[in-house]
């Protein structure tokens, strides 16, 4: 096995949660929404992660991102700093119990922080940074996992996921869950043709490289007053300074094409980098 495909194993970072630990977890997630209609009702911006093809209205996330204009009061922060203190000592015990890695969910356990530039963001509980933005913009653009792979041990991976989603389905008939069993079957299906796909560009021998989708990144890029700017991710909430006249929009997308590099994307979040045009599907009927 490759040191990129064993960086694939998250088993070390999975945590087996109790009734006791999603009770903690849900009681942190209600104060930060407390906290984020706080802001709004003292004037804030704020703005929600959405992802492509949500419905209207529907907060598909945690992460928030928030303008806050000049000389506003903010709200105090204590009852949120005290439930993710206890969510993240909740959970730091439940990774030692399990003998996982100490780290483990260190950044869903955030507290919200002023975002600033090379990284360096500071708590939210800390005085508001010197700066004011102008112009903030941000877009979606996509998060992998691990750094790239090659064909054979993508073909692993995928191997492996049709074992565990065939033994998902043999436990779902095994005790009767039949409104399971045809969604793990049509993920095995899936998975089954994306073996197929993948076998079929490596035997032409057209692949740079694969990599594995793990989500969606947000970027945030913030334009200062006085010139400078920076650009910037959140973890679960990220706080900018406004300028009195400071604006937020979703910055336009540019699509960078490589000639010679095409992508293919195989369920499971396999993005396959080609090194040929791919041939259209389909044929011309005759006449």
């Amino acid at each position: 096995m490759s040191d990129a495909l064993e960086k694939l194993d998250n088993a070390r970072w999975l945590v087996v949660l109790d009734d006791h630990m999603r009770k903690v977890y849900a009681q942190m997630r209600e104060q930060e929404e407390a906290y984020l209609d706080s802001l709004k009702a003292a004037g804030a911006t704020v703005l929600r992660f959405e992802k492509p093809g949500a419905d209207d209205n529907e907060v598909s996330g945690r992460r928030a991102l928030v303008l806050v204009p000049p000389a506003m009061k903010m709200p105090s922060p204590k009852k949120l700093v005290a439930h993710v203190a206890e969510w993240r000592d909740t959970l730091a015990a439940a990774a030692a119990r399990q003998d996982l890695e100490p780290t483990v969910g260190v950044r869903g356990a955030s507290l919200p922080v002023w975002l600033g530039p090379n990284g360096a963001d500071v708590p939210f509980t800390e005085p508001r940074p010197a700066y004011a933005a102008t112009v903030v913009t941000h877009h979606l653009q996509r998060a992998f996992r691990g750094a790239r792979l090659e064909p054979d041990d993508a073909l692993v991976t995928l191997r492996e996921r049709v074992e565990r989603t065939e033994a998902a389905i043999q436990h779902s008939i095994a005790h009767s869950k039949k409104d399971r069993i045809a969604r793990q079957q049509e993920a095995r299906d899936n998975l089954n043709g994306a073996i197929t796909h993948l076998t079929a560009l490596m035997s032409q021998g057209c692949i740079a490289s694969v990599r594995i989708q793990s989500g969606l990144s947000w970027r945030i890029n913030i334009k200062c007053e006085d010139g400078s700017s920076f650009a910037s991710t959140i973890a679960t909430i990220g706080l900018i300074p406004g300028a009195a006249d400071a604006t937020i929009k979703e910055a336009r997308t540019r699509t960078t094409k490589d000639k010679d590099l095409e992508t293919v994307l195989l369920p499971g979040g396999f993005l396959i980098y080609v090194t040929r045009p791919l041939e259209q599907d389909g044929s011309k009927e005759s006449t």
